[in-house]
């Protein structure tokens, strides 16, 4: 009796043991399978808001398109007074304010003089030494010779530095700034909005379409009489004495043609789907409008709209 009910007691024990197994396995399993569902769920929410996304994007790329269409083909050019206008054109229920930036009025980076690159670099922040390195630097970035100018860098400085340039050639592009030597993400973000490398007609701004930023640099150059470049036979001229132009007026055949303009277009006003593009033109009347892209369409870019300066 005493050895049967041993033998029993232990089938007993081992039953326990095997239920117990097996609960624990169908816990683990259960689990295993919420889990697994839930990630199904989350991946399938993830795609269906990435497929929104991308729905949205394709929409108002497909919207701002036709605004710029109607807006450089129908009211971008006035026959009458020659003024090229910003404008808010309605694409079905949406509209688009564009704002028309003309490249001229921006410091050209590969063409103005150092002087002027260092004059925006102190109203940037910088102190008076700092302020002439980063503009010889960028002289010597652009030039297409391996000699250094005063406080200036080329190959073994950047060697040194254990940074890959100069180029030796002009900046193709304004993100390439970010790679000359002395230049901070900080600074490069303060400056940029400023700063043009599609801009041909003259070395300086046209001060009549620069942006308020680019007109008190060249006040501040006006009024100390800051490193007067040799490539004017004069003194600085005086910003306050030229007009604000929110368009080009009345200049005649040559007053659009070969500029260089940045359109902004924005979406309902919202930051979150405002757009950009670069255009040239090479034709000044309605009825022989043609241009040539100088970037694609893109989201702007946040600091653009609120460039970190001092």
């Amino acid at each position: 009796m005493g050895k049967g009910n041993t033998i029993e007691q232990h089938g007993s024990m081992h039953w326990r043991q095997e239920a117990g197994f097996s609960l624990i396995a169908v816990t683990w399993i259960v689990l295993l399978l919420s889990l697994l569902a839930a990630g199904v769920l989350a991946l399938s929410l993830n795609i269906r808001q990435s497929t929104a996304t991308l729905e949205r994007i394709t929409l108002d790329r497909l919207l701002v398109e036709s605004a710029f269409d109607l807006f450089i083909h129908r009211y971008f050019y006035d026959d009458v007074e020659q003024v090229y206008n910003n404008g808010i054109v309605a694409v079905g229920a949406q509209d688009i304010n564009i704002i028309v930036t003309y490249e001229e009025g921006k410091i050209n980076l590969n063409r103005t003089p150092e002087q002027m690159l260092s004059a925006m670099f102190v109203t940037a922040g910088q102190n008076e030494e700092t302020a002439l390195a980063l503009a010889a630097a960028i002289a010597d970035w652009r030039d297409t010779n391996s000699d250094t100018r005063a406080n200036g860098a080329e190959m073994v400085d950047y060697q040194d530095a254990d940074k890959k340039g100069p180029r030796n050639g002009p900046f193709e592009t304004l993100g390439e700034l970010r790679q000359v030597l002395g230049m901070t993400e900080a600074l490069y973000r303060c400056v940029a909005p400023m700063l043009t490398v599609t801009a041909r007609r003259a070395p300086f701004p046209e001060i009549a379409y620069s942006p308020d930023r680019v007109r008190a640099v060249s006040a501040f150059a006006y009024e100390n009489n800051w490193q007067t470049p040799t490539q004017l036979p004069f003194p600085w001229p005086n910003p306050a004495a030229t007009t604000t132009q929110n368009s080009v007026t009345g200049a005649g055949s040559n007053s659009l043609s070969g500029r260089a303009m940045t359109l902004t277009l924005a979406i309902e006003n919202d930051p979150e789907r405002t757009y950009k593009m670069a255009i040239r033109f090479s034709a000044n009347t309605r009825a022989s409008v043609s241009y040539k892209r100088l970037s694609t369409l893109s989201l702007i870019n946040s600091f653009e709209t609120a460039p970190v300066c001092p």
